[in-house]
Formats: C-alpha cells, sequence, structure tokens
C-alpha cells in the first residue's frame, strides 16, 4: 500500500544496497524534456527512514527534477519494511521502459538474501517464481556453504589447540 503526495526533493536521498543502477544522463536528459512538456511521469517510490525519503523507485526522474530546480516531486510513499526495499527496486525497475540488465536484477536479488530476506519473500516482492530466485542464487548459496564449512573447521582446529570462544589467544 503506497500513499502519493509532493516531497520535498532535498529530502530525498539514494541507498546503494536499494538502487539496482546508477542515473544514465541520457535518460535523465529524456524525463527532463517530458516534464518541460508536461507530459505524465509516474510518481517515484520511496521508503522513510530518519525522516529522509529513501529512493525505491525514479532516479531518473528525480535527478531531472534536480536539474530543472524544482522543489518538490510526485512521490509513492512505499509502507513495506526496508529489507523488501531491494528487491521492491528490481520490481518496479524491470517494470520500467528501460528494465534492469540480467546482472542488476542478479545483483539485487543476491542483496537482498545476503539481507535475510526468505526466498519466498524475494519471489513475491520482485515478482518472479521462487525456481528463478534460486537459480540466480544458486552461486551465492554455494559460496556461503563453502565459508561456512571453512569457518567450521576453523573452529574445529582451535577447539582441537584447546582454545574455545572465550580463550585470548582465539580473539
Amino acid at each position: 500500500m503506497s500513499t502519493t503526495q509532493n516531497l520535498l526533493i532535498k529530502k530525498m536521498t539514494y541507498d546503494p544496497i536499494v538502487q539496482p543502477r546508477d542515473a544514465d544522463p541520457e535518460r535523465v536528459k529524456e524525463f527532463i524534456l517530458s516534464m518541460k512538456h508536461d507530459e505524465h511521469i509516474p510518481p517515484i517510490k520511496v521508503g522513510i527512514r530518519n525522516n529522509r525519503y529513501v529512493v525505491i523507485d525514479g532516479t531518473h526522474r528525480l535527478e531531472a527534477a534536480k536539474k530543472m530546480g524544482l522543489d518538490s516531486i510526485r512521490a509513492d510513499i512505499i509502507n513495506e519494511r526496508e529489507e523488501v526495499w531491494p528487491a521492491l527496486a528490481v520490481f518496479y525497475n524491470d517494470k520500467a521502459s528501460k528494465p534492469l540488465t540480467p546482472e542488476q536484477r542478479k545483483r539485487k536479488i543476491i542483496v537482498c538474501w545476503d539481507r535475510g530476506l526468505s526466498t519466498d519473500d524475494i519471489a513475491k516482492y520482485v515478482g518472479r517464481k521462487k525456481t528463478y530466485i534460486y537459480e540466480v542464487l544458486r552461486p551465492a548459496m554455494k559460496q556461503k556453504r563453502k565459508e561456512r564449512a571453512e569457518r567450521d573447521m576453523r573452529i574445529l582446529e582451535l577447539y582441537e589447540q584447546g582454545l574455545t570462544c572465550q580463550s585470548p589467544g582465539h580473539r
């Protein structure tokens, strides 16, 4: 659920964890032209964190508004928990006139998983089947299992040396 409002641009911020890509200057120019001619521009999507608006979708529109010297921009405030914002960014950007590249989409799906979002939630918010999400995550899951096995082996080695987590030499 979201509500559309005119929000102050100076209260907008970006989070690289959420943003799937940087602004393309040519795309920003396209939006400036559209805005100058009063064409319908969909509202950007934002979440609220620490009295600031974190951009979930709409980097190009926001950058165009900034370049035009506007004080505010139409925005939908997304009332979802923060850990799903990267997944929502993928969902909205995949519906855009310039969808994400497969690599950009994959990176954000992995970010969601790294932040503890379940595969069910990722699939739900990204708008993809769970089998697709698993396929994307398979290499990351394999790497995580390898890292855990290496960590467990190191812990076992330390234990065999008589060290514990409380031992001064373990710190």
